[in-house]
């Protein structure tokens, strides 16, 4: 969603055509770091002061409020879609899983198992020998059991499990750093928004509050 819904909405109702005060609205009306009410009463104080108040506040209330719930509404249908999209490609990939399951299903099951174990064995056979030799053990021998699973004769320490356990534990803990370090990385990118939005938001109170009181300013003269 864009600005264009605002400033349809403060151009139509307000007469306000002001590119810069639709932008500052649609930001904060999308600010998660504040409720609706906040949003609202600060949307109410900055639009009158825009205004000079030349509309009571009831009305440039009405319209803080329709902006406020079309944005809602817009956002709903956009997380509507994004959802309904994402179980159209689940739905893709169970077609696609079931096409490929019965084009398997139609070959000879035999030759597709036996072809898939010959495979998989030669790859779990290079991958082994490689691991096992790199933490210094020596594969003497690599035979077929009675069930087709390969096995590895070997010499060295009886503890074979252990360089595949290391191992284990080296990319699992590599995981979870990489996984701190992203959550961190979200934190210091959302602390530092709402810090940006805190001190725009300052500095637009700022505005308006030096706007009130030159307006008072000019009142007072005029009487």
């Amino acid at each position: 969603m864009d600005t264009s819904f605002v400033h349809a909405q403060l151009s139509n109702r307000l007469g306000v055509a002001d590119e810069a005060c639709a932008e500052y609205i649609f930001q904060l009306a999308e600010d998660e770091s504040m409720d609706r009410d906040e949003k609202r009463a600060i949307l109410v104080e900055f639009l009158a002061a825009a205004l000079d108040n030349a509309c009571n506040e009831a009305e440039v209330d009405a319209v803080v409020v329709e902006i406020l719930d079309g944005m809602e509404k817009e956002k709903e249908k956009e997380m509507l879609k994004v959802a309904e999209a994402e179980k159209e490609r689940q739905r893709a990939k169970e077609l696609e899983e079931l096409e490929k399951e019965k084009n398997s299903a139609a070959a000879d099951p035999s030759d597709t198992q036996q072809s898939t174990k010959k495979i998989l064995t030669k790859e779990e056979r290079k991958a082994r020998e490689r691991l096992l030799r790199q933490y210094g053990y020596e594969v003497d021998e690599c035979i077929e059991n009675e069930n087709g699973e390969v096995e590895f004769l070997y010499s060295g320490s009886s503890t074979a499990s252990a360089p595949v356990a290391a191992m284990a534990n080296t990319n699992v803990q590599r995981v979870k750093e990489a996984e701190a370090q992203k959550k961190a990385g979200m934190q210091r990118a959302h602390a530092e928004k709402v810090q940006r939005d805190k001190d725009a938001r300052a500095k637009q109170l700022a505005d308006i509050e030096k706007k009130k009181t030159k307006t008072q300013k000019q009142e007072k003269r005029r009487m």
